[in-house]
């Protein structure tokens, strides 16, 4: 092998594959032709076409961007280093399963988390670039199926190109201008997902094509102001962030209602912002937590009634919290519990998440 020849890796889920017509039906004794043979796939196609490169397929039927990023950052990139990777995912993290009661496999926010983190951590890699490939358009019958299956692949799309234009590394190549859903079945199998042989001609193109231009990749931080839904139970952030602790001010008086871990973090956190602390609440023997008085439900004070803001600092009692409360006659205005979801910009969650 030519000592001098680089690597393009492939790290994706089955489009990159050879694919039977009907995989469910598919006997490998009496099937002998393929909808998709290998050297029709587009990783074949790119080693013909890519004389100086070595083309590694390092696809894995039904991947996701976190089994990616949990399976091959090591063996696959780490220790391969290549050239040029090119990540091609997202139509099953975002698919709608009947077993998770229509929901994908990585909602928006799980899905911009592994992206960012595989991209992040190629940092150390700095001369290596990626093609981030978007994702297909489905067919009228699909959505008609999946009613809003078009709008969230919209969404994945527009994730994947803004956290691309966040990292000097990536580039985004949109297919959806190319596999519109009116002119899908040129490049697409009858399963309505898959590439056909065209399909994959089309992907290989772009690819060859944003190889070409890996020399003038420069820094793109522009983005759009992108919200993604955030929810609490993917624990994919520090929880701190579903109170909105940032919103404080530094002359309210603050009462936090739980002693626990939770508790103990938010009182942390609100001095390091110097924020007072007037009291905590809870069934604690302790008298003091983190240098703040702890008080139970039965022995509170006014100077507690008082305060400006209390926080219910638990997720699985808050009701129960809540109603102890309002035993007390406070202000329900005053009263503040975690949020199940939020609404966060990608660039901030771009900068919260860490390599």
């Amino acid at each position: 092998m030519n000592n001098t020849m680089k690597k393009v890796m492939i790290l994706g889920d089955s489009l990159s594959l050879p694919r039977p017509g009907n995989f469910k039906t598919f006997n490998p004794k009496e099937d002998l032709e393929l909808g998709v043979e290998f050297n029709q796939t587009y990783p074949y196609l790119l080693q013909e076409n890519l004389t100086n490169f070595y083309v590694i397929n390092r696809a894995v039927r039904a991947s996701t961007i976190k089994s990616i990023y949990e399976r091959d950052r090591m063996d696959h990139i780490f220790l391969t280093k290549p050239d040029v990777i090119v990540i091609h995912v997202g139509i099953v993290d975002l698919w709608p399963r009947t077993e998770l009661n229509g929901l994908g496999y990585l909602s928006e926010c799980e899905f911009a988390y592994y992206y960012i983190k595989i991209l992040k951590l190629l940092k150390v890699l700095p001369n290596t670039k990626v093609i981030c490939i978007g994702i297909a358009n489905t067919s009228r019958k699909m959505e008609k199926r999946f009613p809003g299956l078009l709008n969230k692949i919209n969404i994945y799309n527009k994730i994947i190109k803004n956290i691309c234009n966040l990292n000097d590394q990536a580039i985004y190549v949109d297919i959806s201008t190319f596999l519109r859903t009116e002119c899908l079945e040129e490049y697409i199998m009858k399963d309505h997902q898959h590439l056909n042989a065209e399909g994959n001609k089309l992907i290989a193109s772009l690819i060859i094509e944003n190889i070409s231009k890996i020399k003038s990749f420069t820094e793109n931080v522009t983005h759009e102001n992108l919200m993604i839904e955030m929810n609490s139970d993917d624990m994919l952030i520090d929880i701190l962030y579903f109170f909105e602790l940032d919103k404080f001010m530094p002359e309210e008086k603050v009462v936090i209602y739980g002693a626990g871990e939770l508790g103990k973090k938010i009182g942390e956190y609100l001095l390091s912002e110097e924020i007072h602390i007037s009291a905590f609440i809870d069934q604690s023997r302790k008298r003091e937590l983190i240098g703040v008085p702890i008080f139970s439900v039965q022995n509170i004070t006014q100077e507690v009634i008082d305060a400006d803001k209390i926080i219910v600092a638990s997720k699985f009692y808050k009701d129960e919290m809540l109603e102890e409360l309002s035993l007390l006659n406070i202000d329900e205005g005053k009263i503040m519990t975690y949020s199940e979801k939020k609404k966060l910009r990608l660039i901030d969650f771009y900068r919260m998440v860490e390599a």
